[in-house]
């Protein structure tokens, strides 16, 4: 279940191999200031599944938001880059998944997919079997985001967009959807089996990460994914999915908070850890301190 454990990472919270800095992680807000900064900016650990209700009951976020003039997201979601995810989702060559598994396998794909989704299997027979996987963990976790509660992630890049912030965002959906969908079909198609396998494993796991996150416990979840990282021995996807794009974003941030005081909105599992932002914002010499929100 080593991909199915990433993905709800990919889509909640917080995961490292590490415990630095992680003595009184008890906040998803951190101020950044020093190092010749004018202002502080901001980091904000989001959980892609929880909507803006989530924010409005943070009493004081909203002061620290509003100091702000950029805010930076993963990405920034427009029109043109959901058509390139549209294209990367697709199996090529007019491949559907009733092709690529065995009757037996697609029936018990199938079932499950109308039964936590209520769609036909033909609407989505011709998507990747890691799209499908993300599909089912995105329909049977916890979560809060809908229509009419955007995602944190959502809300806060319209909020700047509303009042004529600056927008960025430290990768393209090219990138993301390069790390989601991109492995090998053949690894795809025992990695969805063993999900829906594993179902009532991960239906318990993501109960408990989003527990942790409403309570901002980051020391919790780490620990949690740790101890999942250990028994899944996926040290190379955990890089994949943390290490090596906080590492790319690291190069870009400094200049950016030089600019203007700017409020950073990423998935919680990229602020903790040796190779997370906030301890790697410290070695670059800033002072990072958890806001009580």
């Amino acid at each position: 279940m080593k991909k199915a454990t990433l993905l709800i990472l990919a889509y909640a919270l917080v995961l490292n191999t590490t415990h630095a800095q992680t003595n009184t992680n008890k906040s998803l807000l951190w101020e950044v200031s020093g190092n010749g900064l004018t202002a502080p900016s901001y980091l904000f650990g989001s959980n892609h599944l929880v909507g803006k209700s989530f924010v409005d009951s943070l009493s004081d976020i909203k002061k620290y938001f509003n100091t702000c003039k950029v805010v930076v997201n993963e990405v920034v979601m427009d029109s043109t880059e959901k058509k390139k995810l549209a294209y990367d989702m697709v199996l090529p060559n007019n491949t559907t998944l009733d092709k690529l598994y065995t009757p037996g396998e697609y029936k018990f794909i199938s079932n499950y997919v109308t039964q936590v989704t209520k769609m036909d299997m033909r609407v989505v027979t011709h998507f990747k079997p890691a799209v499908l996987e993300v599909m089912l963990v995105v329909a049977t976790a916890p979560k809060t985001a809908s229509a009419t509660n955007p995602g944190i992630d959502i809300y806060f890049q319209q909020e700047g967009k509303r009042r004529g912030d600056k927008e960025l965002g430290l990768e393209t959906m090219k990138e993301q959807s390069d790390l989601l969908f991109g492995t090998p079909i053949d690894e795809q198609k025992k990695d969805l089996l063993e999900s829906i396998r594993k179902k009532d494993e991960m239906k318990i796991q993501g109960q408990k990460l989003y527990a942790l996150y409403l309570q901002q416990d980051l020391d919790g979840t780490e620990k949690m994914m740790t101890d999942a990282l250990a028994k899944n021995k996926t040290p190379e996807l955990s890089d994949k999915m943390l290490k090596d794009r906080n590492l790319r974003w690291i190069i870009e941030i400094p200049a950016i908070i030089a600019e203007q005081p700017t409020f950073i909105v990423v998935g919680a599992l990229h602020l903790v850890g040796q190779y997370g932002l906030i301890n790697q914002l410290r070695i670059k010499g800033y002072t990072v301190k958890p806001v009580k929100i």
